[in-house]
């Protein structure tokens, strides 16, 4: 098996729960988030034509307001802080 080492993703060890506790303290730094929101992470997986293989969901759910989705295309290993700072450029899907 083949190990990929990407710069600033969670080491392997680190795990999915690593991985995803990584991205949202990114989040909660990138858009100033206090401990009352709450975050969820989530990869899934696409198999239709024009669609990347994996894709890291991220939603802010703060209390009383409107949930916020954000994506980045890679898997949730895969993700860099760069790419939390380049998805949250972008306008949110409200959900």
């Amino acid at each position: 098996m083949r190990r990929l080492v990407y710069r600033d993703a969670p080491r392997a060890e680190e795990g999915v729960t690593g991985a995803a506790s990584r991205i949202k303290a990114w989040m909660r730094g990138a858009l100033s988030l206090g401990p009352d929101v709450v975050l969820s992470v989530t990869e899934l997986s696409c198999a239709e034509v024009g669609c990347p293989p994996r894709e890291t969901v991220i939603l802010v759910l703060p209390a009383g307001c409107r949930a916020m989705k954000y994506s980045v295309h890679k898997g949730l290993a895969e993700v860099v802080e760069e790419d939390i700072l380049a998805c949250i450029a972008t306008p949110p899907v409200m959900l």
